[in-house]
This record gives C-alpha cells, structure tokens and sequence, in this order.
C-alpha cells in the first residue's frame, strides 16, 4: 500500500514537473510572439510615415514642375 502510494506521489510529482515545463515553454513562447507583434506594429508605423513622405515629396515636384512651366510661360 505504501508503495503505490509512493509511486502515486512520483508520478504526480513527475506530471507536476513536465506541466511546470511546458508552461514556462509557452510563457516563453508567449513573450516572443509579443515581441514580434510589437516589432512588426513599429514597422508598419515607419512604413506609413515613409508613404506620406514620399506622397509629400511628389506633390512638391508637382508643384515645382507646374511653377517652372508658368515662369516659363509668363517671360515668354
């Protein structure tokens, strides 16, 4: 009787263990993923900034272009 309680109490003790394990294992696994999220959220910020830059810098050459031609066409 004692015996397989001893045994009872190992096993338990072993299950206990590997579901400790496991549970730091996605814990871990857990925070990476978050930190990639977070990553991936700055990236797409800078992404966004650098399309409104590029939008911007567009309309400025646009700008520019239509300035030249009626400078152009006011001395002509």
């Amino acid at each position: 009787m004692q015996q397989t309680t001893k045994d009872a109490s190992e096993q338990d003790k072993k299950k206990i263990e590997q579901l400790t394990n496991e549970n730091r294992r996605l814990e871990k696994q857990r925070l990476e993923l978050m930190n990639a999220f977070k990553r991936q959220l700055k990236l797409i910020d800078i992404l966004k900034k650098q399309k409104l830059h590029l939008e911007a810098s567009k309309m400025l050459q646009f700008a520019e272009e239509e300035f030249c031609k009626a400078i152009e066409w006011n001395t002509s």
